[in-house]
């Protein structure tokens, strides 16, 4: 997840192509990283402990939209019986194009969530923060 978050914040944004990818990229390592827990041997995460992952990811904002994007990206719906948080599920929307003459442009790619737009780099930072917390939490991290 954080070599796909390393390859996202130094991304060209302007290619479109490899831009979408970056970020399918991203949403789909972060969002996966639970099944990596889950799975591995050297955790042996006990049910209990994979529910409280599940509802961590499920109440926590970023980690619930980045669920959203991933299984949008896969399924092209969400996966059902997955708690969520209320609203509109989260996906990406929108590649934005800021021309300033004489100083080119900027781009940024949004995710929109129950109709307000949220830049994916903040998003993909507050995940990663996420992430990182809750591992340290659990003692995974140091």
């Amino acid at each position: 997840m954080l070599r796909s978050h390393r390859r996202l914040e130094g991304a060209p944004l302007h290619q479109s192509d490899e831009a979408r990818d970056l970020i399918y990229h991203f949403f789909t390592d972060a969002y996966h990283l639970k099944d990596w827990l889950r799975h591995d041997p050297d955790l042996a995460l006990s049910r209990t402990e994979q529910q409280a992952l599940e509802s961590h990811i499920s109440g926590t904002v970023a980690l619930a939209w980045c669920a959203d994007v991933c299984n949008g990206i896969k399924h092209m719906d969400l996966t059902p019986g997955r708690e969520r948080i209320p609203g509109k599920p989260a996906k990406l929307t929108s590649q934005n194009v800021s021309i300033m003459l004489g100083s080119g442009g900027t781009y940024s790619w949004d995710v929109t969530f129950d109709g307000q737009k949220y830049d994916v780099h903040r998003l993909a930072d507050e995940i990663v923060r996420e992430w990182t917390a809750w591992l340290q939490a659990q003692g995974y991290l140091q």
